[in-house]
């Protein structure tokens, strides 16, 4: 049996606490960065019941700079904003390829997640709402955008498996379903328990 995430979420704010006190939150960094075209990176699988994680994908065959990208949410409203930018030097994701995100300190950033945010923002998602990755100054027109009326109590809801990444079949309710299917990654830590294909490809929806 997979132990309750939501009772490890003490151990990741006191994790949090230390790692402010060491002063390990990454650099500032001037964010330089080129603008993504719409579709360049599209949005394949979120969690807010186990460990909090945004996995992206490179649907092209060409690399994709990363840093400087905005990620946020926000309510189906537009309340709310929340969100965090990718501060790592040099970050890009191969073609074909997919990023996670997890909100954790860096300083227990489990193996599956390739980039934590949790010193940067603590907020979850709301229970309905829209999900978007903004390039530099592109807050009309983002690189993908998603909406969700509901995420599930356990596990993810991930992107159809059976189609290929697209930032156009995201935008249908009816592309997306739930991945509860549970897996062990990394060396079984104390979050590598997930439910969900963070960093794999996803299964095909019923």
């Amino acid at each position: 049996m997979r132990a309750n995430p939501h009772t490890h979420l003490p151990l990741i704010a006191g994790a949090l606490l230390l790692c402010l006190g060491a002063a390990c939150e990454r650099e500032p960094l001037e964010l330089i960065c080129t603008p993504q075209v719409e579709g360049a990176l599209v949005i394949t699988e979120i969690s807010e019941a186990d460990w909090r994680w945004i996995e992206i994908a490179n649907p092209g065959l060409s690399e994709v700079a990363l840093t400087g990208l905005r990620v946020q949410w926000m309510s189906l409203d537009g309340s709310g904003v929340a969100g965090f930018s990718l501060r790592e030097r040099d970050l890009a994701l191969p073609g074909g390829g997919r990023l996670v995100m997890g909100r954790f300190p860096a300083a227990v950033r489990p193996a599956w997640v390739d980039y934590a945010y949790g010193d940067e923002q603590g907020a979850d998602f709301p229970p309905g709402g829209i999900l978007e990755l903004l390039g530099c100054g592109q807050t009309d027109s983002p690189v993908d955008r998603m909406t969700w009326s509901d995420l599930p109590g356990d596990g993810s809801l991930a992107f159809d498996g059976g189609q290929a990444p697209s930032a156009t079949a995201n935008d249908l309710a009816a592309h997306w379903c739930r991945d509860a299917h549970v897996q062990t990654l990394g060396d079984g830590g104390p979050y590598d328990t997930v439910l969900g294909s963070p960093g794999e490809d996803n299964p095909p929806c019923p």
